[in-house]
């Protein structure tokens, strides 16, 4: 399941008429990138959480070839990723762990080591923790204060955001009120999860980006793993 309505307010620093999910990277929506990587591990069953522009999404997969197969699920433009995950309940076959990620962060996690890590604790949720690299450079001194180091981007080690690849058991969907469209998934289910202690994380040492403004963008496009 990937989460690919938003607006993608933040980058619109580019003159695009398109959904966030589907700027490109070397020629390719992000998106397609995101799911590509899902197929490597044999992942090829994809429901794509559509809103905002959801037309351009079914429009570029109906006329560029590929191999996915694609269902839909639409809640309209304005709804929050909450009542975006709820409202696909229904596709998710019974008694099925399953995948779940945004449309704008790519990474190389190993999706292998995820599964067996969430189907071995046997937690509702498994979050994949990612260190994010610095925006700004960092400057390692001594007690004289000499430069002894400059790193242009750091990466912050010391400290774990999401990187938005998730593991989710059915069970996910009691957290989610389905009357409530602005339900927002990463605040008050997310938190209720912690409160139950149905939530672990995976440490993920390697690559991630996420695309949120057109900085981020233009350094996706600069990065040959990507191309």
């Amino acid at each position: 399941m990937i989460l690919c309505g938003g607006q993608g307010t933040r980058i619109r620093d580019a003159d695009w008429n398109l959904p966030k999910a589907l700027v490109p990277i070397h020629g390719k929506p992000i998106l397609w990138h995101i799911m590509s990587h899902y197929q490597k591990y044999g992942m090829n069953e994809f429901i794509l959480c559509v809103g905002y522009k959801a037309q351009e999404i079914k429009k570029y997969f109906s006329e560029n070839p590929h191999d996915f197969k694609i269902s839909y699920s639409d809640v309209g433009p304005s709804a929050m990723t909450g009542a975006r995950i709820k409202f696909a309940e229904d596709l998710i076959e019974q008694d099925k762990n399953f995948c779940l990620t945004y449309g704008d962060g790519v990474s190389d996690i190993d999706l292998d080591e995820l599964i067996n890590f969430h189907k071995d604790h046997g937690k509702i949720l498994s979050i994949s923790g990612v260190s994010p690299p610095s925006r700004f450079g960092e400057l390692v001194f001594d007690q004289d204060l000499n430069i002894t180091a400059f790193d242009e981007k750091p990466a912050l080690s010391q400290r774990k955001i999401s990187g938005g690849f998730f593991i989710c058991r059915r069970e996910i969907f009691n957290y989610l009120n389905p009357e409530d469209l602005d339900l927002i998934f990463e605040k008050a289910p997310m938190n209720q999860l912690v409160k139950d202690r149905q939530v672990k994380i995976f440490i993920h040492e390697g690559f991630w980006a996420a695309m949120d403004t057109y900085r981020d963008f233009l350094e996706l496009n600069s990065l040959k793993r990507l191309s």
